[in-house]
């Protein structure tokens, strides 16, 4: 994600070409990747749910705040905002379950979204776990300054597997000198989990493939709601009012506060189909509010949780979980009536 500048190229974002590339190849996995199955029906009508497990590297210059050596308070915030806004929309819990720190000083200033020598030493060091373990690195991009943050794709892990993860501005954290609320990475996870910026494809059919979500223009899109206006139509040929409070568009961070029905719908599936997302049900302790953070379902990463010791990583245990995991029953009560639409995007591959 770049912002505020008008848009550009960044490693969250497809061409047209290779979108339509993509749509045509999900046709095919969806149907021989993974066998569909309803979720459950849990007890008590509680949703079902599944925790994502969160591997955090702090990458840094040296032991200061302005040389990327986060601490850990502002990653707890972070998480805390993480499930928080997720949890209004999605039936998902993040858990951080590790953080480390690596002294990696051109990691931290010149990694960026275009693959380099610099980017892959950072990711073959620190990458850990497996189709469904978010790993997220914490550098500066000092070579592209505009720059929020740029997360892969869920398909593309099946041919790539260690670059799976998230790279954020480490500055970008609730509490940060960037005077952000957090809100860049709740929008790298839409990526992360399927989504494609609001503004995928323009004023053109099918745009981001998300029926719910109207179409928009990347440039005015990328221009015109940094004041987050009442409303704004930059593709007027087209149904709908630009989605300006979508946190799939590019907006200030006080306009961001939602995901659409479509949305969450094309994420479980996305997500079903290339990492094996399973939905299961809430332990009774976590229906009743006593749970521990990101106790509201069984694990359903995949592979191993352990940090890699690669590299000059230097490890550090936090002690600080993830906040707010479970997610109470007030703010999901949709979620089985979102399993049913899933089920009924999932008939028809061109509706997702």
């Amino acid at each position: 994600m770049r912002y505020p500048t008008p848009l550009a190229p960044a490693g969250s974002h497809v061409s047209s070409n290779d979108q339509h590339a993509i749509r045509a190849q999900y046709a095919l996995d969806r149907r021989a990747l993974v066998p569909r199955a309803d979720p459950p029906t849990c007890a008590n009508n509680a949703p079902a749910t599944a925790n994502l497990n969160l591997h955090w590297h702090v990458v840094y210059a040296n032991e200061t705040y302005d040389g990327g050596f986060l601490p850990d308070d502002q990653i707890a915030a972070q998480m805390a905002f993480l499930n928080s806004e997720w949890g209004k929309f999605a039936p998902l819990t993040f858990t951080l379950v590790n953080t480390t720190r690596t002294l990696n000083e051109d990691g931290f200033n010149y990694a960026r979204e275009k693959v380099s020598d610099i980017r892959t030493g950072v990711v073959t060091a620190l990458h850990t776990g497996g189709a469904l373990d978010i790993n997220v690195y914490s550098v500066s991009f000092e070579l592209v300054p505009d720059l929020r943050g740029f997360s892969s794709f869920p398909w593309d892990f099946k041919n790539n597997t260690v670059d799976d993860g998230i790279f954020i501005k480490w500055n970008s954290l609730p509490g940060g000198s960037l005077k952000s609320n957090g809100g860049s990475l709740v929008h790298e996870v839409g990526h992360w989990l399927g989504l494609y910026h609001t503004w995928q494809d323009g004023c053109t059919s099918p745009n981001d493939e998300v029926d719910d979500t109207p179409a928009e223009d990347p440039q005015n899109a990328g221009r015109g709601l940094q004041t987050c206006p009442a409303s704004f139509d930059s593709c007027p040929t087209m149904p709908g009012q630009d989605p300006i409070h979508n946190y799939m568009t590019y907006a200030s961070d006080d306009c961001r506060t939602e995901f659409t029905k479509g949305q969450v719908a094309r994420l479980l599936d996305q997500s079903t189909t290339y990492r094996s997302l399973k939905l299961a049900c809430p332990t009774s302790a976590s229906i009743n509010g006593s749970s521990s953070s990101g106790s509201a379902s069984a694990p359903a990463s995949s592979g191993s949780s352990a940090p890699s010791t690669t590299g000059n990583q230097t490890q550090t245990t936090t002690g600080t979980p993830g906040t707010g995991g479970a997610l109470s029953l007030s703010a999901t009560q949709s979620w089985t009536m979102v399993a049913g639409m899933v089920a009924l995007v999932c008939m028809s591959v061109g509706l997702v």
